[in-house]
């Protein structure tokens, strides 16, 4: 998803709290669709959160 990837991409530079909405996003976006990555993107959303 392209959130996920815009997310990726400021966590990777360190900017966590840019990264948190698009990542947060797209978790909403696979949680309604029944996407078969969420759980492992959920645990990332959280470890990442962990770090704010």
């Amino acid at each position: 998803m392209t959130s996920w990837n815009i997310g990726m991409i400021y966590k990777e530079q360190g900017d966590l709290a840019k990264a948190e909405p698009y990542m947060s996003r797209a978790a909403q976006l696979e949680e309604e669709i029944g996407h078969p990555d969420l759980e492992k993107d959920r645990a990332a959303l959280a470890a990442l959160r962990a770090q704010l």
